[in-house]
This record gives C-alpha cells, sequence and structure tokens, in this order.
C-alpha cells in the first residue's frame, strides 16, 4: 500500500490543462442549484430517490436498490458517488502534475476512512459499519478497510504507518489503551501537515492560499470546539496543525465564545463568527459557506488552469453534505425552515 502523496520538492509549473478542465465544467454544469433543493423539501424520501435517479445518481441508486431501501439506499449511493467523483478526476488527471495535488488532497478521505476502520474495531463494531461510512477512495478501498477490521491490532497499526507515515508503535499503544481522540488526531496532522508542505510547491496564488486556508480553518475549528469544551490552553495546542500565529494565537487566549467571536470578526475570517456566540455549533456551517464561496472563486480562475478542479471538487462535496442535510431533516421531521438556515448554496 502507498503513502499518502507527497508532492516533490522542486516547485510544480502548473500550465493549462484543456482536455482536464474541459471535463470538469461539464461536471460543474451537473451539480444540483438551490432550486432544485428547495423542490426537494417538499418530497417524501422515496420521491427524492426519485429524483436523485434522474440525475447524477442514476447508475448508483440502480445498482444498489438491489440490495438496500430508504435511507440505507441513500447514504450509500451518496458515498459511492463521491467516491466515483473523487476517483474520477485522478483518473481524467493526465498530467502528472495534477494527479499529484488532486492525489494529496484526496487523501482526505483516505485518513477518514482509516478513522472509521479504526473507530469501528475500537468499539467491537461489525463490518457493516464501515460500508456505511467509508468513501472508497485508494488505498483505502472497501475490501482494504475491511481487512484492516478484521486484521489483529499490531497489522492494523502496521498498515497504516504505511499509509499514512504516523508510526506503528504509537497508534497501538493509544489503541491499546482505548485513546481513539490521540488516533484521530495523529491521523489529522499527517494530512494536514503534508497539505502544508505541498502549499510551498504551489505557483498558483489563489490554489496556494486554497491549501493554506484549509491548514488554517481546521485549526480554527479545533481551538474553538476544544475551547468552548473547556480544555486548556496548553491541550489545545496539540491539536494544531502548525505554528500558531494570527487569528489562531488570539483565539487561544480568547476566554470564552463571545471573546473568539470578537477574535474571528476582527479578522479575514469575519463570516465564521455568525450566531457562534449563540450557538458555537454554527462554526461548522460558517466554514463550510466560507469554503463554498471560495469554491466557485476557484472555478473561475484561468478556466484552463488546475484551479477549477479543486473548486469543483469542494462543490460536490458540498452538494453531497446538503443532500444529506434535507434528507436526514426530513426523517427527522424538521421543519423547512431549519433546512433552508443550514443549506450551502452559492450567493
Amino acid at each position: 500500500m502507498r503513502m499518502l502523496v507527497q508532492l516533490r520538492e522542486a516547485p510544480l509549473k502548473f500550465s493549462t490543462y484543456p482536455y482536464t478542465t474541459a471535463r470538469i465544467m461539464v461536471m460543474k454544469s451537473e451539480l444540483l442549484e438551490r432550486d432544485d433543493y428547495i423542490r426537494m423539501r417538499s418530497m417524501g424520501i422515496h420521491e427524492i430517490i426519485r429524483f436523485l435517479e434522474e440525475h447524477q445518481y442514476k447508475k448508483e441508486i440502480i445498482r444498489l436498490s438491489k440490495y438496500f431501501r430508504g435511507m440505507e439506499l441513500i447514504n450509500l449511493a451518496l458515498n459511492v458517488n463521491l467516491a466515483g467523483t473523487v476517483n474520477k478526476l485522478l483518473k481524467i488527471s493526465i498530467d502528472e502534475e495534477v494527479r499529484q495535488v488532486v492525489q494529496m488532497y484526496a487523501n482526505k478521505w483516505v485518513v477518514n476512512n482509516l478513522k472509521i476502520v479504526v473507530r469501528v474495531k475500537m468499539n467491537g463494531l461489525g463490518k457493516e459499519h464501515i460500508r456505511y461510512g467509508i468513501i472508497s477512495v485508494e488505498p483505502t478501498t472497501y475490501s482494504v478497510c475491511r481487512a484492516l477490521h478484521k486484521a489483529e491490532p499490531e497489522a492494523m497499526a502496521w498498515e497504516i504507518k504505511k499509509m499514512t507515515g504516523v508510526e506503528a508503535d504509537a497508534l497501538l499503544g493509544w489503541y491499546q489503551a482505548g485513546d481513539l481522540a490521540s488516533i484521530e488526531n495523529a491521523l489529522d496532522m499527517a494530512y494536514y501537515r503534508k497539505l502544508l508542505d505541498a502549499s510551498k510547491a504551489m505557483p498558483v496564488p489563489m490554489l496556494r492560499d486554497f491549501m493554506r486556508n484549509l491548514v488554517e480553518l481546521t485549526n480554527i475549528r479545533n481551538v474553538v470546539k476544544l475551547k468552548t469544551a473547556g480544555v486548556d490552553k496548553r491541550t489545545a495546542e496539540q491539536f494544531l496543525v502548525a505554528e500558531k500565529k494570527d487569528v489562531v494565537a488570539r483565539l487561544l487566549e480568547a476566554e470564552d465564545i463571545v471573546k473568539m467571536g470578537e477574535v474571528l470578526k476582527a479578522s479575514r475570517y469575519a463570516s465564521l463568527a455568525e450566531n457562534i456566540e449563540s450557538n458555537p455549533a454554527n462554526l461548522e456551517n460558517n466554514i463550510e459557506k466560507f469554503l463554498l464561496q471560495y469554491a466557485f472563486k476557484l472555478l473561475h480562475v484561468k478556466p484552463t488552469s488546475v484551479a477549477p478542479i479543486f473548486g469543483y471538487l469542494l462543490a460536490k462535496e458540498i452538494e453531497i453534505r446538503n443532500l444529506r442535510l434535507v434528507i436526514n431533516a426530513k426523517v427527522s421531521g424538521l421543519e423547512n425552515e431549519f433546512i433552508e438556515r443550514n443549506l450551502i448554496v452559492a450567493a
């Protein structure tokens, strides 16, 4: 199994990629729009399934409907469709430089799949919990994840080390101690540090900033989440991907959520502060809104460059997130106002 992709140290040269970006523009045209979500608000689960079958989820729904129904069918179809999208992007990225960078970003699902395997195994759950959670991206295909789930802890730790670089002894120690948080944090750190290193090779300013933003947004999310949960500054610092500076450093010093909101409002991430004082959980929504706006900027930066590829991938992720929001709200009997308030769509 290969490790998480690490870009070569020499700066990438990125020129133009008309074939790949032409395919991306076609895929972009298939993304759902605000009116589609509004229509779904008045549908039942079976109607939503039929609606998605009429769009880009047809292949997955037809194949999976032989074995699953209702919520299981939708959730699995969304997982398979997203995995297919990521793998398709890797396939159509015929230029090695583009493929390297797409794979670098796609490693977020590799890390997430590994976290799911460890969580399921540590809690003594069955293989069906892996099926419902993973986004099958190489090297963490469904069969590989099942094999890791069945493996002895020592063997699992060693395989994860080969894929991520996180030391097997440390992984095994945390596993035996039941310390899931440390395992997940170590895997996240491995991913985001490589992403930060990769940003140094980016010749496209907006793409370089995009990668750095992902790291900084992760730090902001971690600090706010941990501090509102009562975790002290020293402990919170252990969950930072890179050197604490600027807004993250000020968040660490903030006394409470009100002060943290003030720090964000005074920064370039002012939009992240919206309604977090009344409910810190709103930060997650605000981050996704921020990323969606960034996605649409990337989609329109030099149409034949690498930037639109990342713009599309972000927009696709948010589409999957929106669909889960609508579906889960319908099943839970939540009002349409809840959906409207939490839906992430382009302005």
